[in-house]
């Protein structure tokens, strides 16, 4: 038994001291080094946002109307001035509108038989809309473009609208629901 204990002592006081080090060595972080894919990916976002700000610039130059941006990057061009009361968060409004691809696809059409009820501020999926709505009165008609990335983004709606569709909203009423 003396002999166990005359072994085992000196290997346990070996491994105490072995592992009291004063500059103990931490695992590396492996998530500190730049991931190749996803790099790639963000290089391939950034370039098809510019691909789409360009489809939207050429829309704009032919259609010869002049577009305003919001600060949130949506362009509105209002082409008939409303005489009513401006339309604010929290409102809900009744609005007879059609939504086309920026390439002139109707996909959705809400007409005087069919007007959508909406209340404003409150549309997550459509948030660039949503904003645009801020900006216009009762009464008015305007054509609203809106980015994929404020619309339905890389998905579409799975039902009309394409995955990263730029939509072109064109308003042709709106009233404030009493």
């Amino acid at each position: 038994m003396k002999k166990i204990r005359i072994i085992f002592i000196p290997i346990i006081l070996a491994l105490f001291f072995s592992s009291c080090e004063k500059n103990p060595q931490l695992p590396s972080n492996k998530y500190t080094e730049k991931d190749s894919t996803s790099s790639e990916m963000i290089k391939l976002n950034t370039l098809m946002a510019e691909v789409e700000q360009g489809e939207i610039q050429a829309y704009i130059q032919k259609s010869g109307i002049k577009y305003e941006s919001s600060s949130l990057g949506v362009w509105y061009a209002i082409t008939k001035q409303g005489n009513g009361k401006s339309i604010g968060k929290q409102n809900i409004i009744l609005i007879e509108y059609q939504i086309e691809t920026i390439h002139g696809d109707t996909i959705y059409l809400y007409t005087k038989n069919a007007k959508r009820e909406l209340k404003v501020g409150k549309m997550e999926k459509e948030r660039g809309f949503d904003n645009a709505l801020t900006l216009l009165k009762e009464g008015c008609e305007a054509t609203i473009i809106v980015p994929s990335n404020l619309a339905f983004g890389i998905l579409g709606d799975r039902d009309r609208i394409p995955p990263r569709a730029t939509l072109i909203y064109r308003i042709k009423d709106i009233k404030i629901k009493q």
